[in-house]
């Protein structure tokens, strides 16, 4: 079942973070982008201290196969003109 990581997000800033059991996701994004960037962050284990992912950025739909330990994910749109952006994890 997807765990939705941003919806429908119109405006720069980021949604509440998702917890995420370890192993191989596939991250999805899609909308209208109008020039946004959606980039996730991840925090392992217990940690509060969120660290951007080199291989999460997304300008563009686009889905991407990504191995992370358990923690939590949490996605941050920029740059948001008039955008309405979707992130999904599997």
């Amino acid at each position: 079942m997807s765990k939705i990581v941003m919806n429908a997000r119109a405006t720069n800033g980021a949604d509440d973070s998702i917890k995420l059991s370890g192993g191989e996701k596939s991250v999805t994004f899609s909308g209208t982008w109008d020039g946004a960037t959606a980039q996730l962050s991840y925090a392992p284990g217990a940690s509060s201290v969120f660290v951007d992912l080199t291989s999460g950025a997304f300008t563009a739909d686009e889905t991407k196969a990504l191995f992370l330990g358990s923690g939590r994910l949490k996605a941050t749109l920029s740059s948001a003109g008039t955008t309405a952006v979707n992130g999904y994890v599997d």
